[in-house]
């Protein structure tokens, strides 16, 4: 199949632990942006500290919301290290919010591999 001349490609942003996607970007988005956060989810972008950061910032990506997963199987202490007692999940992902508040992904904070079936 040929690609239309004015198609463009879009990378949006999705993890696991979300059921899936949790931003896309719009027809108007700059070309290195990841898009809005869907409606559906609430987020907000924090320091180190879990200090909340504000438009034009970089910080990790937090999410809340009804899809948001609600455990490891058999690995209750990993969930505790990754959900904060108020629901906020930390993706370990460090994003920039622009002013119109579009992410653009930065860098993975967070480093896990497994080895063996095990992390």
């Amino acid at each position: 199949a040929k690609m239309s001349a004015t198609a463009r490609l879009c990378d949006g942003y999705g993890i696991t632990e979300t059921h899936g996607l949790i931003a896309i970007p719009d027809r108007d988005a700059p070309i290195n942006s990841n898009g809005w956060v869907l409606n559906f989810l609430h987020y907000k972008i924090v320091d180190d500290g879990g200090a909340e950061r504000g438009r034009g910032q970089n910080g990790e990506l937090w999410v809340k919301g009804d899809t948001v997963f609600k455990g490891y199987y058999k690995n209750m202490a990993a969930y505790e290290d990754t959900v904060t007692p108020d629901g906020w999940f930390k993706t370990g992902d460090e994003f920039h919010l622009d002013e119109n508040e579009r992410l653009s992904y930065v860098v993975r904070k967070k480093i896990t591999f497994k080895h063996m079936g095990s992390h």
